[in-house]
């Protein structure tokens, strides 16, 4: 369910709730579009992450831009589904990489499970390139 939409940059930007206690919030940030998301990211709620991902389909397919920045320092689990909506992500990217931010059991399965060989993975948004909020 989208609670409320927010103006930023002159654009129009959103943020999504879920009841299961995922939010996602998108903002423009030092010239790049940040996808934060805060909570779980599992199959109760990663079609939420995608659905947020997918109104923001333009900006990801636009090869002029600077790569995307999905913002996972706010999930403490990413489950198969989350991994999913990563792999759908990085696969629209291309030629460019999908900007990561991930720490904790976020980034760890992000490494096992070799998705950090089709996206760049930091540890911060200063690293992933991006200025500080």
């Amino acid at each position: 369910m989208y609670t409320s939409v927010m103006y930023g940059g002159g654009e129009e930007m959103s943020v999504l709730v879920d009841d299961n206690g995922l939010s996602v919030e998108v903002d423009r940030t030092g010239g790049a579009l940040v996808i934060s998301a805060h909570g779980d990211v599992d199959a109760m709620t990663a079609d939420q992450l995608q659905s947020v991902l997918d109104r923001m389909s333009e900006a990801f397919e636009d090869a002029d831009q600077a790569a995307p920045v999905i913002d996972l320092s706010g999930v403490g689990f990413l489950g198969s589904a989350g991994l999913s909506v990563l792999h759908a992500a990085a696969t629209t990217v291309t030629p460019r990489r999908l900007r990561v931010v991930a720490s904790g059991a976020a980034k760890r399965v992000i490494q096992v499970t070799g998705l950090d060989r089709m996206v760049s993975v930091y540890d911060d948004l200063a690293s992933a390139g991006v200025g500080v909020r």
